[in-house]
């Protein structure tokens, strides 16, 4: 407030009716399009203002200076979400701000201010800013800018902005978008061809041998102990045969002796 009692411009917008918490917030909205269109409307071109043809546009124009990354996300309801901006022609430190506009780009979209990072104070916040959901990391050149516990009223196109002497630079922004379930991929439908009918010939079933049954199993052991035994009688027979022969051929040589010993006693 001045020494005359009338509140400072950059304490209390009389034009917008607006307080402004921080010296960055107020410059900011007293450089912005929303206070222009203020501006033109007291001086009585409102009309010509709100004409179709040169209504202004209120969306922030992206520079390529300011390099934020992601481009869109879309998460769920309690999650974490994590945006950076990178200011790509400083080659010394640069204060990078925070603004956030909730709703679609229209000419009364609001950008609000959330926070920077302070080489002395830390973080420095705007008052009506979430601090407990919301932390920046600070770099050389560039700013991190963390959300947690977020719900569908945190969604919106979040921006990134630098202050020059005297414009304002901002990045091209990242659209956060918080549902409670994430939309599932349709999967794509197949198109079903008729089968084609193929004759099929009949199938010769071939007839099995019947199994070996107990009964089966039993015949042939019989007829094998059958085998072995007339072998075993076999054997045996032509053994004793040959047995007989020896016994007859030394016989009938021992008679041959005695009969040829009494010829020679003769």
């Amino acid at each position: 407030m001045t020494g005359n009692g009338v509140l400072h411009r950059n304490r209390f917008g009389d034009l917008c009716i607006v307080f402004f918490s921080l010296l960055i917030v107020a410059q900011f909205h007293h450089v912005g399009k929303v206070h222009a269109r203020k501006l033109k409307q007291l001086m009585g071109d409102y009309d010509q203002i709100s004409s179709p043809s040169s209504q202004p546009d209120t969306t922030l124009r992206g520079s390529s200076v300011l390099q934020q990354v992601p481009v869109s996300i879309m998460v769920q309801t309690n999650q974490m979400v994590t945006m950076s901006c990178e200011v790509r022609t400083s080659p010394t430190s640069t204060r990078i701000y925070w603004l956030r506009q909730r709703q679609a780009p229209s000419p009364d979209s609001h950008h609000e201010f959330l926070a920077f990072w302070d080489p002395k104070k830390g973080i420095v916040y705007d008052q009506m800013a979430e601090q407990e959901k919301l932390t920046v990391f600070p770099g050389t050149t560039r700013s991190i800018l963390n959300l947690t516990r977020l719900n569908p009223t945190d969604s919106g196109v979040y921006f990134c902005m630098t202050i020059g002497n005297p414009q304002l630079t901002f990045g091209k922004g990242t659209r956060l978008t918080v549902v409670d379930v994430l939309p599932t991929t349709a999967q794509p439908t197949r198109k079903t061809t008729p089968k084609k009918r193929m004759c099929r010939f009949p199938i010769q079933v071939t007839q099995k041998a019947p199994s070996c049954g107990p009964l089966t199993l039993s015949l042939l052991v019989a007829g094998v102990l059958v085998l072995l035994v007339s072998l075993g009688v076999a054997i045996h027979l032509h053994r004793f045969i040959n047995e007989e022969r020896n016994m007859l051929l030394v016989s009938c040589y021992k008679n041959m002796l005695v009969s040829n010993k009494k010829d020679l006693e003769k």
